[in-house]
C-alpha cells in the first residue's frame, strides 16, 4: 500500500449491534465503550502518519534538533547490553535500562533483528521521570544492532537496514484485554475467542488496535523515524493466537 492508498482514512462503519443475553449487555456495552474510544484514537494516529506519508522530503532544523537532543538522553541516561533469551528465536535479546529506575523490573526487552527489519517486543515497564518514549528507546535498541558504522552516524545520517515489522508479545495489557473481548463478541461462532489474523488497514479492529495503549510505540516509529526507518505508515495489524500483535509497516 503506498501513500497515495492512503491519502483518504475511511470513516469507521456504523455501530455494530451484539445478539447478546439479557444479562450481558451492560458488559457489551461497556467493552464497546473501550472500543470506540481506541477506534477514534486509532484514527486519530493514522491520521497523522498520513499526513508524515505525505509530507515525505528532507528533516526540519527542529526535528533535527529533537532527534539530536533525544540521542543524547539515551546514550547518557541508558545502558544496553545483549543477553542469551531462549524465547527468541535468535537466542539473543538487547536489555536496555534507566540508570535512574529504582524498580528491578524497569526494563526494555527487545530482539531487534536487522538484517530482517524486525524488531520482537519481549517487555517494556517504564517507570515515572523518564524522559524518552518506548518508541525511542526500541529506534535505538534497532540502531545500535544494525551495525558499529549506523552507531557512529549523527542523525541526519543513518544508515539502518528499512524496518518491515515490529512483533509484541502478549500484547494484552492496559485496555487491551477489554478489546480482546469485545472482538470475541463480534465473532461467537470462535468460541469466545478472538479471531486470529490480519486487521487490515481502514477496518474498525484495526483503528483499535492501533489507538490501544500498545499501538503507541509502532505509531511513533513512523512518526519520528520514517527517514531512518524507511515507512510511511502501518499497513495492517496481525492478532495471534497468544494475544501477540505484529504491526506491518508500509515501506518507502
Amino acid at each position: 500500500m503506498t501513500s497515495s492508498e492512503q491519502s483518504d482514512i475511511p470513516a469507521a462503519p456504523a455501530d455494530t449491534v451484539i445478539a447478546v443475553p439479557e444479562a450481558e449487555h451492560a458488559k457489551a456495552a461497556r467493552l464497546q465503550a473501550v472500543y470506540d474510544k481506541c477506534v477514534q484514537k486509532g484514527r486519530e494516529r493514522a491520521t497523522r502518519m498520513d499526513a508524515v506519508a505525505r509530507a515525505g522530503g528532507a528533516r526540519t532544523d527542529a526535528q533535527i534538533k529533537m532527534l539530536a537532543e533525544r540521542r543524547a538522553l539515551f546514550e547518557k541516561f541508558y545502558g544496553s547490553a545483549m543477553q542469551d533469551f531462549d524465547k527468541s528465536a535468535t537466542g539473543r535479546v538487547m536489555r536496555t535500562t534507566w540508570t535512574a529506575a529504582t524498580e528491578e523490573s524497569s526494563e526494555y526487552l527487545a530482539t531487534p533483528i536487522p538484517d530482517e527489519g524486525a524488531l520482537l517486543l519481549w517487555n517494556a515497564e517504564r517507570e515515572a521521570g523518564e524522559k524518552l518514549s518506548n518508541s525511542d528507546i526500541l529506534f535505538h535498541q534497532y540502531r545500535l544492532a544494525a551495525s558499529d558504522e549506523a552507531t557512529d552516524k549523527d542523525v541526519t545520517d543513518y544508515v539502518l537496514p528499512l524496518m518491515n515489522y515490529m512483533w509484541t508479545e502478549n500484547a494484552g495489557a492496559g485496555e487491551a484485554t477489554d478489546l480482546y473481548q469485545y472482538m470475541a463478541l463480534l465473532n461467537p461462532a470462535r468460541d469466545g475467542k478472538v479471531a486470529v489474523g490480519p486487521r487490515l488497514w481502514g477496518s474498525c479492529d484495526y483503528y483499535a488496535l492501533l489507538g490501544a495503549t500498545n499501538g503507541a510505540a509502532p505509531t511513533y516509529l513512523v512518526l519520528d523515524h520514517c527517514l531512518d526507518l524507511g515507512i510511511t505508515g502501518i499497513s495492517q495489524i496481525e492478532v495471534g493466537p497468544l494475544t501477540d500483535i505484529t504491526y506491518r509497516f508500509t515501506r518507502t
